[in-house]
């Protein structure tokens, strides 16, 4: 490692070395947990763009074969199949974003609306990875809903209807509880904890989560941009 100067606090990926101390130490994972439609790859590439390790959605084409798994989704499920810590086989990254992964077409189950989401790890994610860091990206419903509806030409709200064998209508209103069910149970699992954020894509600042990890992590403002130009309008 090449620090210049120890009398203050230097990034290498993913160490860190507080002032006067010779010993790296690990940063703390990020999780971003809202759901999809949200901000996600906003908030993936602010962590890429400032330099550090994160995964989105997607895991790496020669992970991906090897387990035969393709999403963050896949890996997690297929580690507690295998009694395996969560991340196990992807715990080499920074910060962790967009949980949602479509289940097919061959269950009527209204529960889960044919996907994987957030709301299904994120407790035990922080059970598992002591001292993380979660920040719940929200916007604006009505227009996560529209999002969502309009996502690659109706991809999500088909497979959801699919799914199910609910009408459109029907899918967007359970979206709607499930959205509001989701912010509340995550506020109120984390009310004595100081490791969330709230943050809203269509108001807040990058600045928020520059003081929320500023402990750990040297984010550039400069680098925020909101990637999926829907947020722009």
């Amino acid at each position: 490692m090449n620090y210049k100067n120890l009398n203050q606090t230097w990034i290498n990926k993913n160490e860190v070395v507080e002032p006067f101390s010779y010993k790296p130490i690990k940063l703390p994972k990020v999780f971003v947990i809202g759901f999809n439609k949200t901000g996600t790859t906003s908030i993936h590439k602010y962590f890429s763009d400032n330099g550090y390790k994160s995964l989105h959605h997607y895991i790496p084409r020669d992970l991906a074969k090897r387990l035969n798994a393709y999403y963050i989704d896949d890996v997690m499920v297929l580690n507690v199949k295998n009694g395996k810590k969560l991340l196990h086989n992807i715990d080499n990254y920074n910060c962790y974003s967009d949980f949602t992964k479509h289940l097919g077409n061959k269950h009527k189950n209204i529960e889960t609306l044919g996907q994987l989401d957030p709301s299904d790890f994120y407790k035990f994610l922080d059970l598992q990875y002591p001292n993380s860091y979660f920040i719940l990206n929200i916007r604006d419903k009505e227009k996560w809903i529209q999002s969502r509806n309009k996502h690659r030409t109706g991809s999500i709200i088909n497979q959801a209807t699919r799914y199910t064998g609910s009408s459109v209508e029907e899918i967007n209103n359970w979206w709607s509880k499930q959205y509001e069910v989701h912010i509340k149970d995550v506020e109120y699992y984390f009310k004595n904890k100081a490791n969330l954020l709230v943050f809203n894509i269509d108001s807040d600042s990058p600045e928020k989560i520059n003081n929320f990890l500023s402990k750990y992590y040297k984010l550039d403002s400069k680098k925020w941009d909101k990637h999926n130009e829907k947020f722009k309008n």
